[in-house]
């Protein structure tokens, strides 16, 4: 008791103190949280805007790899005194004639396959009718059983026909009317690559600036002209080694008698340019026509296996030996990213998934790298 006649009563520690851990704290959970969520919301809005415009961006995107693929050509036109317009022209304008030429001819190969599939599947329909009809009983019946089971009745009198499929008419109809839209797409990419390779480079540094003036951006000016480098020469390697496989599968298919061999190795050709996908849906091509054309079983089974060794030489020693030179990937990363870019934006996506991989881990990395920088710059301004 103090000499007044107070009692004492014992001193509480500042407010401050008291804050000084739970503050400390959920600053920290505050910085996480922020530090999680807005990288988190940057990448959901950026997939939310490729899906619903990818109409645009996605000519934009195959613009851009087929102006870095075809810089050399226009690099080498150049040398020879041809004027840039002119180079440009050459190189975007001959490569499209001489697809669309290839595909004239190899569409009546094509034509004749389209009348010869559903032959082939009525014909193996009516060899296996009677099993067709036993199912088809047996689905009634268990039908008819679940309905009366729950108190219903049959929906429909035995012996009433299933409902009609779309008519072969209306599936042709909805392919026609697609067919402007590919070509619309088609003409934009082209122009949009000529464009790019005309006035590309003065549109990019008039955009950015002088990169000498600012390190960062002349960083990362270096790294977007060396994904681009990296990206054209891995498609111009791949291109190489997918002709070579066309030419492989077409001797292949040759010596085993299949038809038209030219078109199997063309198409082989192409739907490599997918990877894993497009292998998968070409050998099991192969495997239907050769199912169609053979009758021994010896004779059925040699292409799509001849097909298969022939792939697997490619995909396991060939592309990784010199594809691994330019541009290395994790395969399960690159499984990942044709998965989820063909989800978003169709065959195209599958095809601009490398490319969209190769870009981000580029990226990713960058802006790691400067992150790493501006914690240890004790000023933390740009040096």
């Amino acid at each position: 008791m103090a000499d007044d006649g107070k009692l004492d009563t014992p001193a509480l520690p500042p407010p401050a103190e008291m804050r000084t851990v739970p503050a400390t704290a959920a600053q920290g959970l505050r910085d996480l949280l922020i530090e999680i969520s807005l990288p988190t919301i940057t990448v959901l809005a950026v997939l939310y805007t490729a899906y619903f415009a990818q109409d645009l961006l996605i000519p934009v995107c195959v613009a851009v790899i087929l102006s870095g693929v075809l810089w050399p050509a226009v690099a080498a036109l150049r040398r020879a005194r041809i004027p840039l317009a002119l180079a440009a022209g050459l190189a975007t304008f001959v490569p499209p004639v001489v697809v669309g030429t290839a595909i004239h001819y190899v569409t009546p190969s094509f034509e004749t396959w389209r009348y010869r599939v559903p032959l082939f599947v009525r014909e193996m329909e009516l060899k296996l009718d009677t099993a067709f009809e036993s199912l088809q009983r047996a689905r009634e019946i268990a039908r008819e059983a679940s309905d009366m089971a729950a108190g219903k009745q049959p929906d429909q009198t035995p012996g009433q026909p299933p409902p009609q499929a779309p008519a072969e008419s209306d599936i042709a109809l909805d392919i026609l009317w697609s067919v402007p839209v590919i070509l619309a797409a088609a003409a934009a990419t082209i122009i949009l690559t000529y464009f790019m390779l005309v006035s590309g480079p003065a549109l990019a540094l008039w955009l950015v600036g002088n990169p000498a003036e600012n390190r960062r951006i002349m960083r990362l000016a270096v790294v977007a002209r060396q994904s681009l480098r990296d990206i054209s020469a891995y498609y111009r390697t791949v291109t190489a080694i997918n002709i070579g496989l066309a030419l492989a599968v077409w001797g292949a298919m040759a010596a085993l008698g299949m038809p038209q061999p030219y078109l199997w190795g063309i198409m082989a050709g192409l739907f490599n340019f997918v990877p894993y996908i497009g292998p998968l849906v070409a050998g099991a091509i192969i495997a239907i026509v050769s199912l169609i054309q053979f009758d021994t079983s010896v004779q059925i089974v040699a292409p799509p296996l001849l097909f298969a060794i022939i792939t697997a030489t490619e995909g396991y020693f060939v592309t990784p030996w010199l594809v691994g030179r330019v541009l290395t990937l994790n395969p399960l990363l690159v499984l990942l990213a044709v998965v989820f870019w063909g989800w978003m934006w169709g065959l195209a996506g599958a095809f601009l998934a490398i490319p969209i991989v190769a870009v981000t881990i580029r990226l990713v990395r960058f802006l790691a790298s400067e992150s790493s920088s501006a914690r240890e710059s004790p000023t933390g301004r740009e040096s």
